[in-house]
């Protein structure tokens, strides 16, 4: 037993963590908001989505067709038909080039999604493990509201509205 890590009983990690409680900090005053999850792996989404937050990118089990739709238009439709079709793992990695669809593995695909189109997705805050502060500019603001060990929480601010 002693080269066996030691079991974790409980859900602390889900539901203590300073991130879960910033989060659920930010959704007790803000239930209704959209999140989005930028450059992490499928549990982060899923991670806050367990501490209550509505998250557009947390695994889907049916093809989320009106997002698709926000991202690619009409005609885009069937060009993404085929990647994602499929009960899903989302990622999303917010750029500064045109938005696009890839699929990483058979029930994993990646939304390289740009910054622009926060807006029109209604994204309230991002969580991400980087920096996105290069992404403000006379358009959209994202206003830093937390950081610790590499995770950063976002407040999405459209600058003309």
């Amino acid at each position: 037993g002693v080269t066996v890590n030691p079991i974790i009983k409980g859900t602390d990690i889900i539901y203590e963590t300073p991130l879960a409680q910033k989060v659920q900090e930010i959704v007790e005053e803000d239930k209704e908001a959209l999140w989005i999850v930028d450059n992490c792996s499928f549990p982060i989404p899923n991670y806050i989505v367990a501490n209550g937050a509505r998250t557009i990118n947390s695994t889907n089990y049916y093809p989320n067709e009106e997002l698709m739709e926000t991202l690619f238009g009409e005609e885009g439709k069937e060009k993404v038909k085929e990647i994602y079709n499929r009960y899903a793992h989302i990622l999303v990695n917010i750029i500064k080039e045109e938005t696009n669809l890839e699929l990483v593995i058979s029930d994993t695909y990646r939304i390289n999604l740009n910054y622009k189109q926060l807006k029109d997705l209604n994204v309230k805050y991002v969580l991400s493990s980087r920096d996105l502060s290069e992404f403000s500019d006379s358009e959209i603001q994202l206003e830093e509201l937390y950081k610790e060990e590499n995770m950063y929480i976002y407040l999405v601010n459209d600058m003309h509205s």
